[in-house]
């Protein structure tokens, strides 16, 4: 896995009991507060597939359906006690997952933190009224339209994902490259030496998604489609 980063995806379409049986009690707990079943799939297949790519990763045995559900899953959160925050396995793994529409997506890499976002390109009027306080001047005057708007906010909550902060953090302070350029961050307020890799991905149709790896340097990034690992 030298200087290499998976990118799992899959649809909730893809989604069995058995799937669900993988999750802990806490993981448990976070679904079923959840109100609307849309949601409540969406969650319960991230849990699952981040557990089906930690153990794969590990290489744990796969002929032991209960080796996934061991993994000590940690999301402790940087600022509260409660256990929504970056999940981490240890070992040496760093991990992202990020839910929109009926898609699932992780990231998984051994190369520095990572942070993955996806978002439906139907979010894009949305994103266009979020750049009013997302972005700063000159990225506000390179958006065009909606589209551009979305694609400026994958890639900045991508990189604020990295580093566990999320929307914690300023993003108008998160500056990156044009959408119509290739993804990069140029500088973020504060953090003058802050090393990123930026990837825009290729999700499937409809969906926008970004990678961002706290490292300099190439990455070999390798999308995976998850289906044959959950129906194993």
């Amino acid at each position: 896995m030298d200087r290499v980063c998976e990118v799992w995806s899959a649809s909730t379409d893809l989604l069995r009991p058995q799937h669900a049986a993988l999750l802990d009690d806490a993981e448990r707990s976070r679904v079923e507060r959840l109100s609307q079943p849309a949601d409540r799939a969406r969650a319960t297949l991230a849990a699952a597939l981040l557990r089906l790519v930690g153990a794969r990763a590990l290489d744990l045995d796969p002929a032991d359906p209960e080796a996934p559900r061991r993994l000590r899953v940690e999301r402790g959160c940087r600022t509260c006690t409660q256990p929504h925050g970056k999940p981490s396995i240890g070992h040496g793994l760093h991990l992202s997952v990020s839910h929109a529409g009926t898609l699932v997506l992780v990231a998984l890499t051994r190369v520095a933190p990572v942070g993955v976002d996806l978002e439906p390109s139907t979010r894009a009027a949305q994103a266009q009224i979020a750049a009013r306080w997302a972005c700063d001047p000159g990225e506000s005057a390179q958006i065009a339209g909606g589209d551009d708007a979305l694609r400026y906010w994958i890639r900045k909550e991508a990189i604020v994902k990295a580093t566990g902060e999320g929307l914690a953090a300023p993003l108008a302070g998160v500056q990156v490259s044009a959408p119509h350029e290739p993804p990069r961050l140029l500088r973020w307020t504060g953090r003058p030496h802050q090393a990123c890799t930026l990837i825009d991905l290729n999700p499937p149709h409809g969906y926008v998604a970004s990678l961002a790896v706290l490292s300099r340097g190439p990455l070999d990034v390798i999308e995976c489609a998850a289906d044959d690992l959950l129906a194993a």
